[in-house]
């Protein structure tokens, strides 16, 4: 005799009644970008440490960061006041 199980899918409270929708190119897209820039940051760790200092890489970061956050808020502040 062979003992079959059975799968619960009992839901939890906050789950039952919706429906699942499929997440579409643009955010599938995205989900992969991250997967690889994450990926290759160890090996670009490891690359930097071999010409730099941890406190020159983590500067680097900062201003490559920081440039990036400040052109991106005057690229919208621009379409704010042109609307």
């Amino acid at each position: 005799m062979s003992k079959t199980s059975t799968i619960s899918t009992t839901h939890s409270p906050d789950q039952v009644g919706e429906s699942r929708r499929t997440a579409g190119l643009t955010p599938s897209s995205f989900a992969l970008l991250l997967a690889i820039l994450w990926g290759g940051n160890n090996a670009s760790i490891k690359v930097a440490l071999g010409h730099g200092s941890p406190m020159q890489i983590v500067g680097v970061a900062l201003v490559c960061v920081g440039a990036l956050a400040f052109s991106g808020e005057s690229y919208l502040k621009m379409r704010r006041i042109q609307k």
